[in-house]
C-alpha cells in the first residue's frame, strides 16, 4: 500500500471508532498519523518502514508504527476489518449524508436507535432528529 492509501485506511479507522464512542485521544491519534504520513514523501515512509524505526517520528508511536507496518506489507489490517464489521453498515452508509458527522450519527443511533439510511429518512420526515439537541430543522 502507498502512504497515502494507508493514510485513508487510518482516517476511517478513526472515523469508525468515533461512531463507536472510543476514546478521543485514540481518535485523534489515528487522524494525526494520517496527517503525517500524508506530510511524508513516499521513499521516507518506506525506509522508515523497512527499518522498523517508524516510531521515530513525532507523532507516531509504537502501536501505530506497527499497524502503519502491517498495512505496508500487507495491504490488510486485522483490526480494522474487524471494526468494520462491529459497526452497523447503515451507521457508515451516514457518513455519505452532507452535514453528518460521526458525532452527530453516534447521537442519532444512541438517542433514537436509528442504525439504516430509511430509519434516518423517517425520523428527519417525522421531526425526531430536529428535537435532538444540537440538531436542527
Amino acid at each position: 500500500m502507498t502512504k497515502n492509501e494507508i493514510a485513508e485506511v487510518l482516517e476511517d479507522i478513526g472515523t469508525l471508532l468515533e461512531l463507536k464512542g472510543e476514546n478521543p485521544f485514540k481518535i485523534r491519534a489515528y487522524g494525526s498519523g494520517a496527517r503525517i504520513l500524508e506530510s511524508m514523501e513516499q521513499d521516507e515512509v518506506e525506509r522508515l518502514i523497512e527499518a522498523d524505526d517508524l516510531d521515530s517520528v513525532k507523532g507516531i508511536g509504537a502501536a501505530l508504527a506497527q499497524k502503519i507496518g502491517e498495512l505496508h506489507a500487507t495491504g490488510k489490517r486485522e483490526f480494522y476489518e474487524n471494526l468494520k464489521d462491529s459497526i452497523a453498515p447503515g451507521l457508515v452508509e451516514m457518513l455519505e449524508v452532507p452535514g453528518l458527522g460521526a458525532k452527530k450519527i453516534k447521537a442519532i443511533h444512541e438517542k433514537l436507535g436509528i442504525d439504516t439510511m430509511a430509519g434516518l429518512a423517517e425520523a428527519c420526515a417525522d421531526g425526531r432528529v430536529a428535537g435532538l439537541a444540537g440538531f436542527g430543522e
